[in-house]
């Protein structure tokens, strides 16, 4: 039988103040994970011994840099074990019909992959010289079935960033392999969280519901039991992989 122990490490795990990023601190920390969680402005609701948290605005990902500095203080102020994993989590899902005024749409389009894309390679970037100094370290990207099914009109931008987050975690698998690093994606669908209420709004819940194989719609926690098993160590020869839990609403 498999034992998920991950007592040993600490991982750090961007958006995590809500939904898929809360649930996601949530298991860490079952499997006996340390935890760096970042956050926006937005409190943390979980509290726990092993768990640290920074606010940071990753609409500006030119201050990265200073952002991984922050947390390899925090590591070393807080004397917790070596970060092992990156949880590559937030984003913003901004919707941009095609008929509103271009620059509002560019606009949102912009800060869809500055956030999603451009923040999250930069930590990447950051973060390799790290793991590679200890010849270990994972990579989880919470990617998106859009990357691969397309999204409706409003949500080009999601779906295209989400895409460009993939080729990312590829590159890291195909090329940093031998030094120990891997690099694994989630590709979720529709999940119940508040960053899906614009959707839910928009189209209503009987659309979510007809569109999946499933009896009920994902909810984050479905999502999240993923990441301490990819940290795990069991699944290093599936890097480079993108992983689908979407209800069955996209098979590839």
């Amino acid at each position: 039988m498999l034992n998920i122990e991950l007592s040993g490490q600490t991982v750090l795990v961007t958006g995590s103040s809500r939904g898929i990023g809360k649930a996601i601190v949530e298991a860490l920390l079952e499997a006996g994970a340390w935890v760096i969680a970042h956050r926006n402005r937005t409190p943390l609701t979980i509290k726990h011994p092993r768990l640290q948290s920074i606010a940071f605005d990753l609409n500006r990902p030119e201050a990265i840099p200073a952002f991984w500095q922050d947390c390899l203080h925090l590591l070393r102020q807080q004397t917790m074990p070596p970060l092992k994993g990156v949880v590559l989590n937030a984003a913003v899902a901004l919707r941009a019909p095609l008929d509103m005024p271009f620059e509002d749409w560019f606009n949102a389009w912009e800060q869809s992959m500055r956030v999603n894309v451009g923040a999250a390679a930069a930590l990447a970037k950051e973060v390799l010289p790290y793991f590679r100094a200890q010849q270990e370290g994972r990579f989880v990207w919470i990617a998106s079935r859009a990357a691969f099914r397309g999204d409706t009109p409003e949500y080009w931008a999601y779906a295209a960033s989400k895409s460009a987050m993939l080729g990312v975690s590829r590159s890291i698998a195909r090329f940093h392999g031998k030094e120990g690093i891997r690099s694994f994606a989630l590709a979720p669908g529709f999940t119940m969280t508040d960053m899906a209420k614009d959707f839910i709004d928009a189209y209503g819940e009987d659309y979510v519901k007809n569109d999946i194989a499933l009896e009920r719609i994902t909810q984050p926690r479905d999502v999240a039991l993923w990441v301490p098993w990819l940290l795990s160590g069991y699944a290093d020869h599936a890097t480079g992989a993108t992983f689908d839990v979407n209800a069955g609403s996209y098979v590839r």
